[in-house]
């Protein structure tokens, strides 16, 4: 008979396929109590979401207006910065330059793909192709019978399939399967 396996010392260690079984009860009770609870905590944050949304909304709008019109003074008056900020009781304020980014002139980046492609070897090393395993292909030429484990080892490759424990509800709830719970 197998060992039963444990990773932690207070894991339970069952005896019989009864004391599973009740154990298995326990975990579906769980699972329904924290699923209340999930349910009741993503309505209360709801609400509490919906109560300040209007005020926080309010408050943004305000904030906004406000650095618009801090902008519009500063940008006026560049000349008082201290190189491209002015440090005031409360703020500093100022310009920053953002890291440099390529743009699209056209109207996509798609039509400059393919002005690109037309330019041939002047426009050449400015264009990548992405190279990766097709992993799906594999998986499809594997199950077909395409490709045995020794081809997949000679690429470097294995296909690899885990067994992982499951425990499930053997009915919707407990609640429904045993009345006097």
């Amino acid at each position: 008979m197998p060992k039963a396996r444990s990773t932690k010392p207070d894991t339970p260690q069952f005896l019989s396929w009864d004391e599973v079984d009740g154990a298995g009860q326990e975990v579906c009770k769980l699972h329904d109590l924290i699923a209340a609870h999930q349910a009741e905590l993503d309505k209360r944050a709801a609400e509490l979401k919906e109560m300040f949304k209007g005020d926080i909304q309010d408050l943004q709008t305000e904030q906004k207006l406000l650095l618009q019109g801090m902008e519009d003074f500063v940008s006026a008056h560049r000349g008082d910065l201290v190189g491209r900020s002015r440090k005031l009781t409360h703020t500093v304020v100022g310009f920053r330059l953002n890291p440099p980014s390529v743009a699209s002139r056209l109207k996509s980046f798609a039509k400059v793909l393919e002005r690109m492609l037309g330019l041939g070897r002047k426009a050449e090393r400015f264009i990548a192709v992405k190279r990766e395993i097709n992993k799906s292909a594999i998986m499809d030429a594997y199950k077909a019978g395409d490709v045995t484990p020794a081809d997949l080892q000679e690429l470097g490759l294995k296909i690899e399939q885990k067994e992982l424990f499951f425990c499930e509800p053997a009915h919707a709830t407990v609640a429904e399967a045993d009345p006097a719970a």
